[in-house]
């Protein structure tokens, strides 16, 4: 199974929390917050886009349409680091050892990091 949902653009943080929080026929397990191990979230116009994973506790933010729209976002709902950042702050805090494995790190950094995938 997998869950979706669709909010109205005058849509709140109440109106967000009950959608994800909805147990269908009762089910707790059929919640997305207690059951998803990723969220995606992205607008009807397909130029943002946001992806949460719940195992890394990473969310990787897409689409910002300039440097102040980015600054914007950062200075109202906290950090927005870049592969490197993220790969040498926070992210080793969820692995064991404090050490991000080299093929996380690979994959993370090919995939949203410099356009030459390299590790920094």
């Amino acid at each position: 199974m997998y869950p979706a949902m669709s909010l109205s653009v005058e849509a709140d943080g109440d109106d967000y929390w009950a959608a994800i929080g909805h147990e269908p026929d009762g089910d707790i397990m059929g919640s997305i917050a207690i059951s998803a191990n990723v969220i995606a979230v992205t607008g009807p116009s397909g130029r943002w886009g946001c992806w949460g994973e719940r195992d890394p506790e990473i969310a990787v933010f897409q689409g910002f349409p300039n440097m102040a729209a980015r600054n914007e976002w950062s200075a109202q709902f906290g950090p927005f680091l870049d592969v490197s950042g993220a790969l040498e702050s926070y992210l080793p805090l969820t692995f064991a050892g404090r050490v991000v494995p080299d093929e996380y790190a690979a994959t993370l950094t090919a995939n949203y990091g410099p356009p030459s995938g390299k590790r920094p």
